[in-house]
């Protein structure tokens, strides 16, 4: 790394942590968010419904390879998603991407819109969602079974994606990298993760070439999505030019605490939040396992128990890795953590440059799942590096129930982004 750049590092990274000790205070002076004075009722994301519990394998997900010399992008193959609600058109499909060094590599995913001609006369626009945490194996996507219900599709198209369909929009959404055709995971690796939404961006417009309006195109994404959305977009100049970029969503992103912070939040906590929690750590330590095995292992994190657990991950899905680590978090967490995990976490944030197009960040108060004040902070320092910013907050609703408090204000601020209305900035006196 060059002094240039480890001067940015440190400094974004200081930026966040004086960010997070004064969140209070950046509520009052930094952003001007308007919360809302009503919640989603927390139960709704609760249901069983929604549980993620059905892993569904198909032969179309077959291993493959791209084929030699096709672009990044490239459509390979579609085919209609049994039981689509009357009125959409629903296809999985594969494309070729590149996993986080520049990897050819196949990736799948989903495209959504309703039938009967678009309101515009160019297309509807598209918007790219990236979802949150299913898990990181084949068959946890979520163009697998998106109508099933406790699929692990069902949330993301229940909660999220059928609301952006019904607004208008047409909707790509990727399974990102292992998660449909066998490979490389890249959960939480930013430049994987961007290369997978804005390779499903470029598919998309090879799989409706008619229905599009090419012109009008942006990201949004929820939890692990929101981190994928702001690295698409963090990415998307330099990797992307080609793909007209309105604005970014992202909802309640998984940005992790500043690095101190990051071992206490793996080593302490209540145990009766442990499964869900090391449920995460673990899809990311064998995620960042694969991506940099000289700098991270699983043993670094876990004890022998630990690791067992968290090899279910390589096979199942967020339900089943969280049964896994049921139990006392001390018999699963190592007493020392290296700092080699820590250097890998912060070179994966997307924080350290400023965006080239508008943000939105939308962050429920009560969420205990993702940090609200690490999210703030980064509003906070995105703010700083000249991005402009849109900060919502939603002082009732936790990590999930925001998606719907929070989606009519998303779909607004999409369609003046896609209307080329200027966006809001909420980053006045920084």
């Amino acid at each position: 790394m060059s002094r240039t750049s480890s001067y940015q590092v440190r400094s974004a990274v200081i930026v966040v942590v004086v960010g997070l000790l004064g969140t209070l205070a950046l509520a009052a002076t930094l952003l001007d968010p308007s919360p809302t004075e009503y919640s989603a009722p927390h139960t709704l994301v609760d249901l069983a419904e929604f549980d993620g519990s059905k892993q569904i394998n198909n032969p179309f997900y077959a291993p493959a390879s791209p084929p030699a010399g096709m672009a990044p992008g490239t459509l390979l193959k579609h085919e209609p998603i049994a039981g689509a609600p009357d009125g959409i058109r629903a296809e999985r499909f594969t494309y070729v991407s590149q996993t986080a060094d520049g990897t050819p590599n196949v990736v799948s995913g989903m495209y959504a819109v309703r039938l009967g001609p678009p309101a515009g006369p160019n297309g509807r626009p598209l918007v790219a969602f990236a979802h949150g945490t299913t898990g990181i194996a084949p068959g946890c996507g979520v163009s697998q079974a998106p109508f099933v219900p406790m699929s692990t599709g069902f949330g993301t198209w229940t909660q999220e994606m059928s609301g952006l369909v019904g607004a208008g929009f047409a909707v790509v959404a990727t399974d990102y990298a292992n998660m449909g055709v066998p490979g490389t995971p890249d959960y939480l690796v930013m430049n994987g993760e961007g290369h997978d939404v804005l390779d499903s961006i470029r598919a998309a417009y090879q799989l409706d070439r008619a229905g599009l309006d090419t012109s009008k195109t942006a990201i949004m994404g929820h939890s692990q999505g929101g981190h994928s959305a702001l690295s698409a977009s963090y990415i998307a100049p330099s990797y992307a030019p080609d793909i007209a970029l309105k604005g970014t969503v992202a909802i309640s992103p998984a940005i992790f605490p500043p690095a101190p912070l990051l071992i206490k939040f793996i080593q302490s906590g209540p145990d009766s939040e442990a499964p869900s929690f090391l449920g995460f750590i673990s899809d990311a330590v064998n995620s960042w396992a694969a991506n940099y095995p000289d700098q991270v292992q699983l043993s670094d994190v876990f004890t022998p128990k630990g690791v067992q657990a968290a090899k279910v991950g390589l096979t199942g899905c967020s339900d089943e890795i969280n049964k896994a680590f049921v139990g006392p978090k001390k018999d699963f967490v190592a007493a020392t953590i290296p700092p080699s995990l820590l250097a890998v976490a912060q070179q994966n944030f997307p924080i350290y440059a400023k965006y080239a197009h508008p943000l939105l960040i939308q962050q429920g108060l009560k969420d205990t799942t993702v940090v609200p004040g690490v999210n703030l902070a980064a509003a906070r320092t995105f703010c700083k590096q000249g991005s402009t910013v849109n900060l919502q907050t939603f002082p009732d609703d936790v990590h999930s129930s925001v998606l719907y408090t929070g989606q009519p204000e998303a779909i607004d601020w999409l369609n003046d982004r896609f209307n080329g209305k200027p966006a809001k900035d909420d980053c006045g006196g920084m």
